[in-house]
């Protein structure tokens, strides 16, 4: 694979840490963080339309909500 697509992958998943480290710390079990999230995650996918990584980035910005969501229900006692 030639540097200039790694490079690209490589600064993908830095924008997707980037993204998951501001919910974790900014976490909050409300139908207003709800929201914001997915929309930020839909944001951040949609960045990614069109290019060798767009597939990925839907699947890790799924991946993040549903670690998020996991978070959640163990917080409130719950289990998928």
């Amino acid at each position: 694979m030639e540097q200039e697509k790694i490079k690209a992958y490589y600064q993908m998943w830095s924008e997707a840490w980037k993204y998951f480290r501001h919910w974790l710390l900014k976490y909050q079990d409300d139908e207003s963080f709800w929201q914001n999230s997915v929309s930020e995650a839909e944001k951040f996918a949609e960045n990614y339309k069109g290019q060798p990584m767009e597939k990925i980035a839907y699947r890790i910005a799924y991946d993040i909500l549903e670690e998020l969501e996991t978070q959640a229900l163990k917080e409130r006692g719950e289990s998928k």
